[in-house]
């Protein structure tokens, strides 16, 4: 009777957690849908408890620098504009809730990560992600990126 009892309780732990739910679709794809231009982008670099251990840098982005969300859940990001530099990314995202998604990367170097929002309004997106590092190429620690865009 205990062995069931339990058997019980995991299979109900686990439809419970399920994601993706009916009726509990994130509404997050319909408002980030578009082209969103950079207004700067903020780099904290963080040691591997998080503390912030160099303060925050602040970076300007020039005219037609931009994040492309499209319907089909694609992404593209165009850093340079008019430059024989290719510097641009895409991939997938995936909408999480309405206050996180995931952005995987399709490039040279494939990559998913877990997108943070701070702020979403028709003419303001503003979100972060963090990337590992080591720093000195021995430090263990992390770079948080937030970007602020907007239409």
């Amino acid at each position: 009777m205990k062995k069931f009892s339990f058997l019980a309780l995991l299979i109900f732990l686990f439809i419970a957690c399920k994601k993706n739910q009916p009726g509990t679709t994130p509404v997050l794809k319909g408002k980030i849908t578009g082209k969103w231009n950079f207004d700067s982008v903020v780099t904290v670099f963080r040691d591997s408890t998080g503390k912030n251990i160099l303060g925050k840098n602040t970076y300007p982005n020039s005219n037609g620098t931009y994040f492309q969300f499209n319907t089909n859940n694609t992404w593209f990001e165009n850093l340079i504009p008019d430059s024989l530099n290719d510097l641009s990314q895409g991939g997938e995202y995936q909408s999480l809730s309405d206050t996180s998604f995931i952005l995987s990367g399709s490039g040279a170097h494939p990559y998913s990560e877990t997108c943070k929002i701070y702020s979403l309004s028709p003419s303001v997106f503003v979100f972060s992600h963090r990337r590992d590092t080591r720093f000195n190429g021995v430090t263990p620690g992390s770079i948080e990126y937030i970007f602020t865009l907007s239409r």
